[in-house]
């Protein structure tokens, strides 16, 4: 019998941990198991006396409870790797707990891992409450496969799987095998493991299903605090600097891959930069980003990347004011496609260098 884990970080969440964990115990089936590991990461209200009162009151055989409570507030990357330590199933599923799982979400989920026993990764769509839309709009209508590493790696990099972990079901020996662990210390954390995963992973299975509800909750908004805009810019630092020390697996001078990764780093560098823009930053952190963005460069002018390079550029001023303007940045999801399609056809440089320096 298939066996999920189901790792739940609980912190300041008293008005929403009912629903998320009422939510989980009605996915209860005869032919799967549950197990709801919640980490009590120091959550100073009513949170985890909330939590108690549901698991009390259930009185079900196939989903088991464990509490573990840290010590002190550690985050909630270090929660999630508390909860992938102590976890025993055959596949991991991250839910926030603020939010909350449709009906027989995981029953669907288990359908497709018992058709697909070799699929290391099942990703399904997720709802976004206040917006109204489903979060990933690349998902295809039906069940799609992918077997090969180079093509899992590329649709992660054009942002065709999603940045989140909460829409995924990953086998736990995937997870352990590659030592898949959260970086503490930063926000956005899901975004450098996800990256990880898809480096890594052999079989990544679609599914069009939503089954996952993102709630809006206002006391998780960022606010604009001068530490809160220095940690969101350096976050986005630190997650550029770990991607350019962690290139594509198949990456060669021959294949296509340097403008999906740099523009994936790219993508996440822009928006350091616009939040820059609209906050004060220490000096130093200024220095960082700067230094930042002339590696950048410098791998695009080393490469003989021209075309790229001209779109690189955009993050010096004074070009970089136009990002400034609300209809260019609107059409910069745009400008990526093109230079994307641009840069495969034009960089006969490139590819002549190559050849060139390998006879």
């Amino acid at each position: 019998m298939i066996k999920l884990s189901i790792i739940i970080p609980v912190y300041k969440v008293e008005k929403y941990i009912e629903k998320c964990l009422k939510s989980i115990i009605e996915q209860e089936k005869e032919d799967f198991e549950i197990e709801c590991i919640l980490i009590d990461d120091c959550s100073p209200d009513n949170s985890v006396s909330i939590a108690n009162k549901v698991i009390n009151e259930y009185h079900g055989n196939n989903i088991s409870f464990l509490i573990i409570r840290h010590d002190e507030n550690k985050g909630i990357s270090v929660a999630r790797n508390t909860g992938i330590r102590a976890a025993k199933g055959d596949y991991i599923l991250f839910v926030d707990s603020d939010d909350y799982i449709p009906k027989d979400s995981y029953s669907y989920l288990v359908k497709y891992a018992i058709q697909y026993p070799e699929v290391d990764v099942f990703e399904s769509n997720a709802f976004d409450k206040k917006k109204a839309t489903q979060i990933n709009p690349y998902l295809p209508s039906s069940v799609s496969i992918y077997e090969d590493k180079e093509q899992i790696y590329a649709k992660f990099v054009d942002f065709q799987f999603s940045v989140y972990v909460w829409n995924k079901m990953i086998k736990r020996s995937v997870i352990l095998n590659h030592d898949l662990f959260f970086r503490s210390g930063i926000i956005h954390e899901d975004i450098l493991w996800n990256y990880k995963l898809f480096s890594s992973v052999k079989s990544v299975l679609l599914l069009p299903r939503v089954t996952y509800i993102y709630e809006y909750n206002p006391s998780s908004i960022t606010n604009t605090t001068i530490e809160r805009v220095e940690e969101e810019v350096n976050s986005h630092l630190l997650i550029c600097k770990e991607l350019f020390a962690l290139p594509p697996q198949t990456y060669n001078k021959k294949n296509n891959l340097f403008v999906e990764y740099h523009i994936f780093i790219y993508t996440f560098l822009l928006r350091a930069i616009e939040t820059s823009y609209h906050h004060p930053i220490s000096k130093e952190l200024s220095q960082s980003l700067n230094i930042t963005k002339k590696r950048m460069l410098t791998e695009c002018v080393e490469d003989y990347r021209l075309l790229f390079t001209l779109f690189v550029i955009l993050m010096f001023k004074p070009f970089s004011l136009l990002l400034r303007i609300p209809l260019f940045r609107r059409l910069y999801n745009k400008m990526v496609k093109i230079i994307k399609r641009c840069s495969k056809m034009t960089d006969t440089l490139h590819t002549n260098r190559y050849y060139h320096q390998s006879s």
